[in-house]
């Protein structure tokens, strides 16, 4: 995972967190969030690659 911090959060600060699934080829994923201030300034972002298991057959 890649997390960039773009500025600092207080501690009791309200943020919103998006997250969206950016692509997926079979179990590969990625994956984008954001973590912005109340007034919409991006806090912080992270981009990640994720392999999900794929289901077993019963």
């Amino acid at each position: 995972m890649e997390s960039r911090f773009r500025s600092p959060i207080l501690i009791g600060e309200t943020v919103k967190v998006v997250c969206r699934e950016v692509k997926r080829k079979g179990p590969l994923a990625v994956m984008e969030a954001e973590v912005m201030h109340e007034d919409g300034t991006v806090a912080a972002e992270a981009l990640s690659h994720m392999m999900f298991e794929r289901p077993k057959k019963g």
